[in-house]
């Protein structure tokens, strides 16, 4: 809050907010807040929200809490009204853009030039970190096989530096794009499947 405040009362120049966090884990009561502190510092409000299909959601979900060290096979769920109605709520539709996270349909197949597109900045001044790189549905099984075994096993740096370097291993070895058939994740969450029924309501 602090730094952020700062940063508001600089003014004169564009501010650029991105964290997933503000979809996960802000409360409507939380996002109206937010929306009333930014109002008096700025011109002009916008959001831009990446919405990933439900079955893009699983996958690479699931992805990241096998690598954060997932050893029971649980499919991980989203609730697209809870994320984003706090935020049409706050800002109406006009102050929205939700779009489709699909490689195909973004600006040169990347999320950062089509995010800088969207805010008419050159991607040339950004430096993109790229983290949570897919990993091969080879070693996605491998490493799962891993946590079933010997658990997460990162009770001090050197056990968590270790678990880092088999990643990164890992991450050379084959060659399969890891996905949930359509046929294992149907009707396995019905909160996912409302909540994609109502984003198509609201956005086409």
């Amino acid at each position: 809050r602090k730094v952020l405040m700062r940063e508001l009362r600089e003014g004169g120049r564009d501010l650029l907010i991105s964290a997933e966090n503000l979809s996960t884990h802000l409360r409507a009561e939380e996002v109206r807040r937010l929306v009333e502190t930014l109002r008096p510092h700025v011109d002009a409000l916008r959001v831009i929200a990446y919405v990933r299909p439900p079955m893009a959601v699983a996958d690479s979900g699931f992805q990241q809490q096998v690598q954060a060290g997932l050893a029971d096979f649980r499919v991980p769920k989203t609730d697209y009204r809870r994320r984003l109605e706090p935020w049409l709520e706050a800002l109406g539709p006009e102050g929205v853009e939700l779009a489709v996270y699909d490689r195909a349909r973004l600006r040169d197949g990347d999320v950062v030039a089509d995010f800088c597109a969207r805010l008419g900045v050159d991607p040339g001044a950004v430096k993109p970190v790229r983290r949570n790189e897919s990993l091969s549905s080879e070693a996605v099984a491998l490493l799962f096989l891993h946590n079933r075994i010997n658990g997460l096993a990162t009770g001090s740096p050197e056990a968590w530096r270790a678990r880092k370097l088999m990643m990164r291993r890992l991450s050379r070895i084959g060659e399969g794009r890891f996905a949930f058939s359509a046929r294992a994740l149907a009707g396995r969450d019905p909160a996912t499947a409302a909540g994609a029924a109502w984003l198509s309501e609201v956005a086409g």
